[in-house]
């Protein structure tokens, strides 16, 4: 009985550990795209005093990166799964969306949505990494919340006007059976 017992812990510390570890493989992966391609006046968000309202503390992680620590949220997914993310953004900054997944995560989709349920940015690449932008392709929508003086930046949401947005990640394909892990970090600067 003590025999089953810690071969059961000891799969339950080898499963969370390698949860974890692949959480931070999805966040470094995210953190590999973001901290070389945008300017040092981006502040990722703190989670632990955040604007979101949706997912759970279990879904925000953090972790040190080139020796500054990072807040994100994650989870474990596979193929067909989605998240939503409920934030708030405030008129005056420009936000720019990073997910990313791990080694079993293949695709995945990420969505921006305004208080109105607007489309407002979109990532549909096949790529690594996710960085949902303003896509006149996409939006269908004319008196959206965010502003067009964005289209072709890299940047995900400039709103007009501060307001409560939707972030919904879909994984498209992931790897058979065990699935992966994903990332998303949300950051702002002052817009210009």
């Amino acid at each position: 009985m003590k025999t089953k017992l810690l071969t059961v812990f000891i799969l339950f510390v080898a499963t969370f550990t390698n949860i974890f570890a692949d959480s931070k493989e999805a966040a470094t992966n995210a953190l590999n795209f973001f901290v070389p391609f945008f300017p040092k006046e981006y502040s990722v968000r703190d989670l632990t005093n955040d604007y979101g309202f949706q997912l759970e503390d279990r879904f925000k992680a953090k972790m040190e990166y080139k020796n500054k620590m990072y807040h994100f949220y994650t989870a474990q997914s596979s193929a067909g799964d989605e998240f939503i993310v409920q934030t708030r953004f405030f008129s005056g900054y420009d936000y720019v969306i990073v997910a990313a997944g791990d080694k079993d995560i293949y695709d995945m989709d990420v969505k921006v949505y305004d208080e109105n349920d607007n489309l407002v940015a979109i990532d549909r690449s096949t790529q690594k990494y996710s960085l949902p932008i303003l896509n006149p392709k996409y939006i269908y929508e004319k008196n959206i919340n965010n502003d067009y003086s964005i289209l072709d930046q890299k940047i995900s949401v400039r709103p007009t006007q501060t307001g409560d947005f939707t972030i919904k990640i879909s994984i498209r394909n992931a790897a058979k059976d065990i699935g992966g892990n994903w990332a998303l970090i949300i950051a702002n600067k002052q817009a210009n």
